[in-house]
């Protein structure tokens, strides 16, 4: 099975609150355990490439 890594970064402290891995054809991030904010999530695939996403939560 192909897994792909993502880091949850807030974007008020700059660090890493949340990381892990999740298969590549697809899967569920449950982040309701953060706090409200704004977060930046990037998933890296086994290529190396990086997608970037902001995520708000509320």
């Amino acid at each position: 099975m192909l897994l792909v890594d993502y880091a949850l970064v807030s974007s008020a402290t700059g660090s890493t609150v949340a990381s892990g891995r999740f298969p590549a054809t697809g899967g569920t991030l449950d982040f309701s355990a953060q706090p409200a904010g704004i977060y930046i999530l990037q998933i890296t695939n086994d290529k190396g490439g990086i997608e970037t996403f902001k995520i708000i939560l509320k």
